[in-house]
């Protein structure tokens, strides 16, 4: 909210917390904007619209075009942090018939993740009029923790290891939830090979005083 406050944002504050009641808040409140004259643009969580998967469907193929200018290498697997769904769909839309796989990991933000990226995908290929060749949809639902935006202990961990061994500072809500998942993955052997994993930003979450918190507790006990 303190950018929202810094930027002179109006805010509307929405009675329910469940994924389709905030969403049809989105859009009452858009049609209450364009009946006053507003031209409003509404945008759904996490931007799961065929323009924001279409942009992944670029990043898609930037992504395969950095792989192959490495000796001509080819990907194995890309694992993501799945919200609303748009980014794992887009990269499914991208990716196409390639052999490359794309695991979404869940992290409790809408409860239909395995029917919403397929029809995201859908839409988007036709709206883009680009072939729909995806491939299997792969969705992790085990490292959700306690719910969207509260981090398990192993969420923790993830994310200070990742901080500590490769200086790399992920979120607790998403990106620590994903690289979790893909510890746990290619220590069962689920994943292997060349694995791409894709950090989607995420990182003001750390500064929330509920995960600031968590982490503080981590380091006083170690």
């Amino acid at each position: 909210l303190l950018m929202c406050h810094l930027l002179g944002a109006t805010i509307h504050f929405n009675s329910g917390n469940e994924y389709y009641e905030i969403e049809e808040s989105i859009l009452n409140i858009s049609d209450q904007l364009a009946e006053s004259g507003g031209l409003p643009y509404p945008i759904p969580i996490g931007g799961a619209s065929t323009i924001g998967v279409g942009a992944y469907e670029l990043a898609a193929h930037e992504i395969e075009d950095q792989f192959a200018a490495i000796d001509n290498l080819a990907m194995d697997w890309i694992v993501v942090a799945d919200g609303s769904g748009g980014t794992h769909a887009g990269l499914l839309l991208g990716l196409g018939a390639s052999n490359t796989r794309v695991l979404g990991v869940d992290v409790g933000t809408r409860p239909d993740l395995d029917e919403a990226v397929p029809e995201l995908v859908k839409s988007t290929a036709e709206f883009l009029c680009v072939a729909n060749n995806m491939g299997r949809v792969f969705v992790d639902h085990d490292h959700v923790g306690p719910g969207y935006g509260r981090a398990s202990d192993q969420t923790i961990s993830a994310l200070r290891t990742a901080a500590q061994s490769e200086g790399l500072i992920l979120d607790p809500v998403y990106t620590a939830k994903a690289l979790d998942a893909l510890r746990t993955h290619a220590a069962d052997g689920r994943i292997n090979g060349r694995v791409v994993f894709l950090h989607t930003g995420g990182t003001p979450a750390l500064f929330t005083h509920e995960h600031e918190g968590l982490l503080r507790e981590e380091a006083d006990t170690n």
